[in-house]
């Protein structure tokens, strides 16, 4: 008499027939015998700040023109740097008004500058971002719980005589964030102008000269004459 295969042998004998793997089978009776795949996430972030330092700079520049060394004819102050357009502008300016006055041009001469530190402000810059992906897949056997899904937040418990295959998907966030310091500085530079005015000459008029030497002239003559003896006349 043959004894016929219980039905576990059986489905066992037909997976084996057909080239199926038993631990792919879901197989009822008592127990649990099952593959599962899962996938799960994971972030990792990671920050990276970079000091940095930048200036700024501010001026304040005066463009002034005294009339010997007391009377300003010209004084403008203005946001700019010495070179700029518009401070030689003004120094044109300063010259033109001291040419007014009959005054010498002199060349503008730097007097008291100074750089003081007006602010500093400290702030983080836009971060630049890479991500880099990667993938491994894990075997777990039951009974035993995991985390899966996204960011591996969800619990999956896999059965006794079960088995899960779970693919991490690893992404590692990198952020570089450049801190940015930024020092502004005032520059305040004043330029000097003095013009001299020529002095009144005291030297005679030409007039006053030669009607001067034709007196002298006459006078010398006078005195000569008069030293001189009489001279005899002499008669015909």
């Amino acid at each position: 008499m043959k004894t016929l295969p219980s039905p576990l042998t059986a489905l066992g004998l037909i997976c084996l027939c057909f080239g199926v793997s038993p631990a792919l089978a879901q197989v009822d009776g008592g127990g649990h015998n099952t593959t599962t795949y899962t996938t799960s996430t994971k972030n990792i972030y990671e920050t990276t700040y970079v000091p940095v330092s930048q200036s700024v700079d501010q001026y304040s520049t005066e463009i002034k023109a005294l009339l010997n060394g007391s009377t300003v004819v010209y004084d403008q102050t203005l946001t700019l740097a010495f070179a700029d357009p518009a401070v030689q502008a003004a120094v044109q300016a300063a010259l033109a008004a001291l040419a007014a006055n009959n005054a010498d041009l002199g060349a503008p001469v730097l007097t008291a500058p100074t750089t003081s530190l007006l602010s500093s402000v400290t702030a983080d810059a836009d971060p630049l971002v890479t991500t880099n992906v990667s993938f491994a897949t894990t075997l777990y056997i039951g009974p035993q719980t995991i985390m899966i899904g996204d960011n591996q937040s969800q619990l999956f418990p896999i059965p006794p005589g079960s088995q899960d295959f779970d693919t991490l998907v690893t992404s590692d966030i990198s952020s570089l964030i450049n801190v940015v310091t930024t020092n502004t500085y005032l520059t305040t530079q004043s330029y000097l102008l003095d013009g001299i005015t020529a002095p009144i000459s005291s030297v005679p008029e030409t007039g006053s000269t030669l009607l001067l030497f034709s007196g002298s002239l006459a006078a010398l003559g006078w005195l000569v004459r008069r030293k001189l003896p009489a001279m005899p006349q002499q008669f015909s």
